[in-house]
């Protein structure tokens, strides 16, 4: 259908910008050169290096004065502790052009301070240099070397203090130290501005010490992509990724590894398939009907995922799935940085589209005067399920069963069975006198025994290989990053397989000591190759397919007395549709390719107006194509069901042949007789993005410091997706299409289209400014409001804008004095209380237009066909912001110098949702999309990291744990007499007062004395025995808790011994529910496999006492219950006693590295580091038993795949 959405905002902008539309068309074919004359931009300035020249007379001067003009001058940053300045002397000096380092010596004569310069950024340390007097001892003392590094390279100027003296060194331009101590085993504490300290015994042999950056360090900062806001005055609700997860191997797509990262960040790896998005809440559910997905954002610039995927089909197994997740191009060797915002202080400046939460990615860059080569190489294996984990029967007790159903009148093959099996197909070849009666009873004899492990025959050890190469580093005017990845995973099942290219350009230039240029150039490739797979459907409320070939889903329920082979290992044929299948070759005559590239840049020019003004312009343009094409080649099963019409019984009976409407007496044809079947998709994306921002910071008096920020964004995003069905398309016959003249009549009768295509296009503007207030480092304030309009949204002028805010406070109620007595034992390290308040908003991503289409009204006699137009759906006139009000208290503290801290509590008010609803008719539709529903969440997110739990000389244990806790409530949006078949649907229903996805099931009330099941109307306290699908009373159901969790965290705990590290992280989800697979049917498919619970069925009267599984219903009763519409078997499968616990722990990952020594890499000079790992994925998750080995957190249908277990060995190595 054709999606056309007017571009109503911005009209005259929108031309200024078509320049830049016209570049994004083109741009793919510009890249390679201007990556390349970029390079070449940057060796050159790179290679012209010199120092700041600076001219400064004064007397009797306060240093800080001093620093700040030479800030000015050069240009540089400036970090200092303001309490520990008041202690400087007055300065006086006189230089004229003068380098920066000659200046700042002079400065710092019989100062109590020492400088140090790295990057831009100068560091003013307390002087904890001591003279040679001092230090000389009594007797003879030892020397100790080593080197202090972060793992990056060396850190120059960092301490080394032996514990409890004032005996003190700093490293040198090396990171190198020596200090003399009076014998080893003592204690020494390194430490860094930035970093964490560490703790180790002196060691006579050399000693490599690597810092953690960023626990308690002077400038912390948050990095919001907007801002970087140092984490004290900070307040609002932030996680910080863990470099440790999002280093772990096994995972391609790096929205995978955020499961168990951050408190109240719920992630459920829904599918193992690359390119499928997990499905992550963050502090609950913020919509009903519109997107629930948190907002990427990569170095400031906001990511949508490359095709238009409706909320509906992320999780949907459909091959649109596959186009997801947003940053699946995205390479985890690159990520210096992934930050996690919360609130609504935290995602102010993003406006309505942080409803949902920001997850912020920061990606590397290069380092002044350094040039690094990182390599990382990685092979993972992953391991194929066992038949044994699910619950299905064996050959024997599925060859009983086929017996039995044979007895009560079914498995006949005089009416022509669509589908045959183990039994069934070996009888229809004997009653076609094939087969003799003995050859009849040796294949079923033979199957009996045949126990055919279907995930061995669809599934593989598979390989994963992932190697990344990059080059970084600079000169003093310039940095470089250079990237570039490759993956390649063979598939974990037959059909399957995904190549992706990565690359990753990023240069920094200071063209002047007050401009800077950042650059950065990002494209991804992949081709992937799955088995074929069409959209899925909703019957009674569950997806449904047609040809379903999923591996996974074949394998699980399959019988396991077929067999993929016959005797001659030739492969064996069983009907399906029909035709004959065998599922290994139709995956390989039936599959789905997709070919997707993704290429953005983004440059942003910063600016110092002055040293307390910047202007900054961020401007972003990206291009995505995904072609996406389904194949069924002329020998698919497919195909040949396209053209089954043996006999008069088989024409009445296929769906797929066509029968002239205007002829009674037609007979059904096939409109394929040629070829097979292509249909072939395509969305092309182009996104553009700008904004324009000024910054000021003062501080007055020393106390007061003052930052304000704001500007504008300007945004679009258009989608433009096509749709093309060809029948008679000969793959093997040269890739063209055989035209099929009954097909193209067939498609025009019953208006079924083979050519679509549409765009979506959402234009976006926002004004939005932030003003932050800090007094004395103590009391902080921050106030923000933005302004966001969005043409996605009816023709009402006001609807289309929302005014949003936020205010958020903190109190560091450590540096106060009255907290310095109190903690006078310093086991307090800080304490910190914040609490934000603030309203967001979300929009509906469809067209709130008019939705009609031309519609071809075919009636039996031709000549009073005619075209019409079908309105679909009706304009939504007013149609508004979803809004989101969200309050947050944080209370923060660090003990002992090993343990931290965060305990929150937030509420969330969701109004307005949109949600359709039952309108009147004579509004000629039967409901309308408004808003009108609303919802809350109230949780608790806490987050504990404790270090050094044990600590000696070689072994250190630390451990970390995450807690987040939501309740979900529907507060408005409860429909008029729903069906119980929606209010019970897996995927859960909402109703007032319970969460918005609970479980619902019917009352089972036990089997009747013929075995079959009855259950419970609470209304009038009836039992009854004729469910029916229409029905909506609600006696007969009940409610049995959320579908979704309330409760996901993790524990990690680390061990380090000397070079050796393990770490072992565990993942949990609680407090939800979920119904088993569905395992009781009235007639047994024959080529289905059934829960070997069923061989517990209900068999003779008295039965009803032992068992409460249904027993075989006879054909003369499954004719009555078909008459009267009872549906007992739907309402069993559906009913209290199918629902379980979904509470699962999962050990995710247990990793073991070793970091190669000096002594290893002393003949491998050009060898600076070397890391070698090797880790274990997914190995083994603790669920309820009644699952029957059912992942309760995997959907698997279409083109998902489980997550398997996995093993990856892995070499970092830095040049």
């Amino acid at each position: 259908m054709n999606l056309k959405v007017q571009r109503k905002l911005l009209p005259y902008l929108w031309q200024k910008f078509s320049l830049v539309k016209n570049f994004i068309y083109k741009f793919s074919l510009a890249m390679k050169l201007t990556a390349v004359l970029l390079i070449v931009a940057s060796l050159q300035i790179s290679a012209k290096t010199f120092s700041q020249k600076i001219t400064l007379s004064v007397k009797n001067t306060a240093l800080n004065e001093v620093l700040q003009e030479i800030r000015k001058q050069s240009g540089y940053k400036l970090v200092y502790n303001t309490d520990q300045l008041k202690k400087s002397h007055p300065v006086s000096m006189s230089v004229h052009e003068a380098s920066l380092e000659e200046t700042l010596a002079k400065a710092m004569t019989n100062q109590p301070f020492e400088f140090e310069i790295e990057d831009k950024t100068i560091l003013i340390n307390p002087s904890l240099r001591k003279t040679a007097t001092e230090l000389t001892p009594a007797v003879q003392k030892i020397v100790i070397t080593g080197k202090v590094a972060d793992g990056k390279g060396p850190l120059v100027g960092a301490t080394v203090m032996e514990k409890g003296t004032k005996n003190v060194v700093t490293t040198n331009d090396k990171g190198e130290f020596s200090i003399k101590v009076d014998q080893a085993g003592v204690m020494l504490v390194f430490s860094y501005i930035g970093f964490s300290k560490k703790e180790l015994p002196a060691s006579t042999t050399f000693m490599n010490v690597v810092l953690q950056g960023g626990d308690m360090g002077l400038n912390e900062v948050v990095v919001t992509g907007y801002q970087k806001i140092d984490k004290k005055t900070f307040t609002g609700s932030v996680s910080q990724v863990s470099k440790e997860l999002v280093n772990r191997s096994g995972y391609t797509d790096v929205s995978r590894m955020l499961q168990g990262a951050a408190a109240g960040v719920s992630v459920e790896n829904v599918s193992g398939t690359f390119g499928a998005t997990p499905k992550i809440r963050i502090r609950g559910n913020a919509s009903i009907s519109a997107n629930q997905e948190p907002l990427y954002v990569i170095n400031g610039v906001p990511i949508a995922s490359p095709a238009n995927i409706s909320v509906n089909q992320l999780y949907s197994g459909d091959p649109a799935s596959l186009l997801g997740s947003a940053i699946a191009g995205l390479n985890a060797s690159d990520i210096e940085d992934i930050t996690i915002l919360k609130d609504g202080s935290a995602t102010a400046l993003y406006g309505t589209r942080a409803a949902n939460g920001v997850i912020s990615i920061t990606t590397k860059k290069g380092k002044k005067n350094s040039t690094v080569i990182n390599l990382s190489t990685a092979f993972t294996v992953g391991v194929k399920p066992n038949i044994n984990q699910y619950n299905v029967m064996n050959s024997e007790q599925q060859m009983d069963l086929s017996r039995d159903l044979f007895n009560y009148g079914y498995l006949s093959v005089l009416n022509y069975p669509s589908t045959t099996g183990a039994f069934s197909d070996p009888y229809m070849r004997y009653a076609n006198n094939q087969i003799s009666k003995d050859q009849f009873n040796a294949e079923l004899n033979r199957a009996r025994s045949v126990n055919t492990d279907w995930f061995d025959v669809l599934f593989r050890n598979n390989l994963l290989q992932e190697h990344s190469l990059s080059f970084s580093g600079g000169g003093d005017k310039s940095t470089y990053y250079l990237s570039g990845s490759y993956a390649n995973d063979n598939g974990s099942a037959v059909g399957y397989n995904m190549k992706r290219y990565t690359t990753d350009f990023r240069v920094v230039l200071n063209l002047t000591p007050k401009l800077d240029v950042d650059f950065n150039l990002n494209a991804s490739f992949r081709n992937q190759l799955s088995p074929g797979t069409f959209n899925g459907t909703q019957n009674n409320f569950e997806t449904t397919r047609a040809f379903e070939l999923n591996p996974a889903t074949y394998a699980a329920t399959t019988s396991r007395a077929m067999s993929p082979y016959d005797e001659n290992g030739n492969y064996k044929y069983y009907l399906r549709s029909y035709a004959p299948f065998n599922i290994l070759e139709e995956i390989n005559e039936n599959f789905n390719t997709l070919k997707s590239q993704d290429v953005r840049f983004a440059v942003r020019p910063t600016y110092r107006i002055t040293k307390n003004l910047t202007f900054e312009t961020l401007v972003s343009a990206r291009k995505t194509s995904a072609n996406y094409d389904h194949v069924m080649t002329e020998y698919s099963n497919v195909a040949a069901a396209y053209r089954v019409a043996t006999n008069d019984k088989l024409r009445s009976l296929n769906p797929y042949l066509y029968k002239d409407p205007s002829d009674p007496n037609s007979i059904p044809e096939t409109i394929l007789p040629r070829g097979g079947i292509l249909e072939a998709r395509q969305n092309i994306g182009n996104f553009f993005y700008m904004t324009n921002t000024l910054s000021w910071k003062q501080q007055f008096n020393q106390k007061h410091n003052l930052s304000v920020f704001g500007g504008f964004e300007l945004a679009s995003d258009k989608v433009t997706s096509s749709f093309t069905r060809g029948y008679g398309y000969m793959y093997y016959g040269g890739k063209i299409i055989s035209p099929s003249i009954l097909a193209m009549k067939k498609a025009l009768e019953t208006d079924d289209r083979y050519y679509i295509e549409g765009f979506t296009q959402e234009n976006r503007t926002a004004l939005f400014i932030s003003t932050q207030y800090s007094f004395d480092n103590k009391y902080n304030i921050e106030l923000a409001g933005r302004v966001d309009g969005n043409n996605m949204f009816g023709r009402k002028t006001q609807t289309r804008f929302l005014p949003n805010y936020s205010i958020g406070v903190s109190w560091n109620v450590d540096k106060e004095k009255f907290f310095s007595a109190i903690n006078s034992a310093g086991k307090i390290d800080y304490l910190k209380i914040r609490g934000s308040y603030g309203l967001r908003g979300n929009a509906y991503q469809t067209s709130p237009n008019i939705n009609a289409n031309y519609v071809n009204l075919n009636r039996p006699d031709a000549v009073n066909s005619e075209i019409g137009i079908r309105i679909f759906a009706p304009e939504l006139y007013s149609l508004s912001w979803e809004k989101d009000y969200t309050a947050n208290l944080g209370f923060e503290i660090g003990l002992f110098n090993k343990l931290n801290l965060v305990t929150e509590f937030y509420s969330r008010r969701n109004k307005d949702l949109i949600k359709s609803s039952t309108v009147g008719y004579e509004d000629g539709f039967s409901s309308k999309t408004i808003n009108w529903a609303s919802l809350k969440n109230e949780g608790i997110d806490i987050t504990l990291g404790v270090k050094d739990i044990v600590a000696t000389r070689n072994f250190k244990w630390g451990a970390d744990f995450i807690f987040g806790y939501v309740k979900n409530t529907m507060t408005e949006g409860d429909l008029f007499s729903p069906l119980l078949t929606e209010k019970t649907k897996p995927d859960g229903y909402g109703t007032k007062g319970k969460p918005l996805y609970g479980l619902y099931a019917y009352n089972f009330a036990g089997l009747d004395a013929n075995g079959q099941p009855l259950f419970k109307d609470k209304s009038n306290g009836n039992v009854v025995d004729n469910i029916v699908l229409s029905s909506t009373n609600d006696g007969l159901i009940t409610y049995m808790g959320p579908r979704q969790p309330t409760t996901t965290g993790s524990l990690t705990n680390t061990f380090k011994y000397k070079s050796l590290e393990l770490r072992v992280f565990l993942t949990y989800s609680l407090g939800n529910k979920v119904f088993r697979s569905p395992m009781v049917k009235r007639i047994y498919a024959d080529d289905l496999a059934a829960s070997q619970d069923i061989d517990a069925r209900w068999r003779t009267a008295g039965d009803e006492r032992l068992t409460n599984i249904p027993g075989l219903v006879s054909n003369i009763q499954n004719a009555y219950l078909s008459s009267a519409f009872i549906q007992n078997e739907f309402a069993y499968n559906r009913s209290d006693l199918m629902v379980v616990s979904a509470d699962v722990l999962r050990l995710s990952e247990v990793m073991l590295s070793y970091n190669l020594g000096p002594k290893i890499l002393q003949n491998t000079p050009w060898l600076k580091s070397a890391r070698l790992t090797f880790s274990a994925n997914n190995i083994h998750y603790w669920a309820s038993s009644k699952l029957r080995g059912v992942d309760p957190q995997s959907l698997i249908t279409g083109v998902s795949l489980p997550n398997p277990r996995s093993y990856t060995l892995r070499l970092i190595a830095q040049f």
